[in-house]
């Protein structure tokens, strides 16, 4: 597919053509938590993904699971179309077609698009 006239450079920061091993796996915990209305258990679950320590985690994860009462339904509604989304997202058949130069950007420490994936991501590119 050759690009828009307008665009002649693409950059794409923290992303991958689908969801990590790692992130598909916390993604389908976090979907199993709202599907069973356990909201203190994704809370958990989210807070220890942000933390950077093993200390750091016990405590997210003990701050976040308090919050799980105060959440609306609706955004749990939310949250977990958003989970089945990301699961379903996986365009690497496609990249093939992206025609403007591509400068792939992502972090050492992203889970759901982690360094082996992004390297996957961009070689496929032409």
């Amino acid at each position: 597919m050759p690009a828009p006239p307008a665009v002649r450079r693409l950059v794409v920061i923290g992303a991958g053509s689908r969801l990590s091993q790692v992130g598909e796996q916390f993604e389908r915990r976090l979907l199993a938590h709202l599907e069973e209305g356990r909201t203190e258990g994704m809370w958990r679950l989210l807070g220890a993904d942000f933390a950077p320590s093993p200390v750091l985690t016990r405590l997210t994860s003990a701050v976040a699971g308090g919050l799980g009462p105060a959440v609306d339904p609706a955004d749990l509604r939310d949250a977990a179309a958003t989970a089945r989304a990301d699961l379903a997202f996986d365009v690497t058949a496609r990249l093939g077609s992206i025609s403007p130069p591509t400068l792939l950007v992502t972090g050492t420490r992203d889970r759901a698009a982690d360094p082996e994936l992004a390297r996957a991501t961009s070689a496929t590119f032409q």
